[in-house]
């Protein structure tokens, strides 16, 4: 999971090294609510590398700093996940809710590690976190403004949740799991391992089924998870390589999307080896489309006909788009890693959040600063 994996490394070693290292970064996430409104993306920035400042594209260097990596919209409520680091190496997880993506409150602090995926059901709200490097707590809210932890924990290293329509559903690996494992809870307190079966990370359900990303491309569940084909896609370029890793995939209300990354090489270590950027397409998880683009995209959210998306290894760039047609990029100074959108109390509005960064837009185009909490 070269992009959508980073945020929960980010967020294990900011905590784990915060002792001995002045550790503060970016990450990306993938997980995406199934409810109205947008997906939500990954993004490759990593603890110590760059990162967005308040307002801008640089750290201010002052305190309280903030990344939030997930964002997700549910039934009026827009839902902000992440962490505040209120000083050199001090890390807390943090959960902002608002209704209009405007004005947010704070609704949850704790003294974890960071919390990086959220998702909504029918009856609330779940989010996940690194409790350690071999589970991942789960806190459970009714309403998006007042969590608890539930007392069982997921295990695995890394995780991603969706709901399917009847349950959440995790897909989760790492720690000392053998492969990645899927876990299925109803209310999101008690969890079921589904036996037999595995799904790469990211997650994104859809009425056809749930399309799952990760290392090894993509897979499909008709079933509600209980079992998975894996999709053998192929490109048309003369060596007909298959895609890479799958690092963003998402439900835009109309069909399937997914981002792929492929670097040639055989070997792998060639870094310099040129790289390959995709964006995919499918109506029923199965049958897939592709182009190749410019760069990477990812953080999708989408408003009708009309989407958002964020483009370009250096998290600079934010693109307003059509599912079919071509997509147009504006540099922007902030770290932005996921966006989400839905109709809230102020109308139709998108959502976008990252390092030191949560804005709004009405349109995708005209883009404005989040009236946020002190983080005192």
């Amino acid at each position: 999971m070269p992009f959508w994996g980073t945020p929960f490394a980010a967020l294990l070693a900011m905590t784990l090294l915060s002792a001995c290292s002045g550790f503060g970064g970016g990450g990306g996430t993938g997980g995406a609510s199934a409810g109205t409104g947008g997906a939500s993306g990954g993004g490759p920035a990593a603890p110590g590398g760059e990162g967005g400042g308040l307002g801008g594209g640089e750290s201010t260097g002052s305190f309280p700093q903030f990344y939030f990596p997930d964002v997700a919209f549910d039934r009026g409520v827009f839902v902000a996940v992440g962490w505040v680091e209120l000083e050199l190496g001090s890390f807390q997880g943090s959960i902002l809710t608002s209704t209009d993506g405007e004005h947010w409150s704070e609704s949850y602090r704790d003294d974890s590690m960071g919390i990086p995926v959220v998702a909504a059901g029918s009856e609330g709200w779940i989010a996940l976190g690194p409790a350690d490097e071999e589970s991942n707590f789960v806190l459970t809210s009714p309403d998006g403004t007042a969590w608890e932890e539930a007392d069982e924990r997921v295990p695995g290293r890394y995780a991603d949740v969706v709901w399917t329509g009847s349950r959440f559903l995790v897909a989760s690996e790492g720690g000392s799991l053998e492969g990645p494992t899927v876990w299925e809870s109803s209310s999101g307190t008690t969890w079921d391992q589904i036996q037999g079966v595995q799904a790469g990370i990211p997650l994104a359900a859809g009425p056809a089924g749930i399309v799952a990303g990760g290392e090894q491309g993509l897979s499909f569940s008709a079933d509600e998870g209980q079992s998975w084909e894996h999709l053998d896609l192929v490109t048309d370029e003369p060596d007909a390589h298959a895609f890479g890793a799958v690092g963003e995939v998402f439900w835009d209300g109309t069909r399937f999307g997914a981002t792929s990354t492929y670097q040639e090489c055989c070997s792998g270590e060639d870094f310099d080896a040129p790289r390959h950027f995709y964006r995919l397409w499918s109506d029923d998880g199965l049958v897939w489309e592709w182009e190749e683009t410019e760069e990477l995209m990812y953080a999708f959210a989408w408003l009708g006909d009309v989407g958002v998306a964020v483009s370009g290894i250096q998290l600079r760039q934010l693109g307003l788009g059509s599912r079919d047609g071509e997509w147009t990029f504006t540099d922007t100074s902030h770290s932005l890693n996921a966006s989400a959108a839905g109709e809230g109390s102020a109308g139709g509005r998108f959502v976008s959040v990252g390092w030191n960064a949560v804005i709004f837009s009405d349109d995708g185009i005209t883009w404005h600063e989040a009236e946020l909490p002190t983080f005192d």
